[in-house]
């Protein structure tokens, strides 16, 4: 319940890549865990969370670019 994802093995620390172009249209926390969301031309939108941002909202970002750093999973999840 709740989960409308799709968990990617990683390690605490590494970068976290735009997996398409967009624009950020979100980057901060919600419910304590800190995410950042990008919306693309096409109407679909990525969000990818645990990730420590290191974008802002409003800029546009390129595929693969470097979003933040993977911060640790959620309880339960490696």
């Amino acid at each position: 319940p709740g989960h409308r994802g799709v968990d990617l093995a990683g390690v605490p620390g590494q970068p976290v890549l735009a997996a398409r172009g967009g624009t950020v249209v979100f980057s901060g926390a919600v419910g304590g865990r800190p995410l950042v969301s990008v919306q693309h031309d096409d109407g679909l939108r990525t969000t990818y969370e645990p990730v420590a941002p290191a974008v802002t909202a409003g800029e546009v970002v390129s595929a693969g670019a470097v979003l933040g750093a993977l911060a640790p999973g959620h309880p339960g999840c490696a």
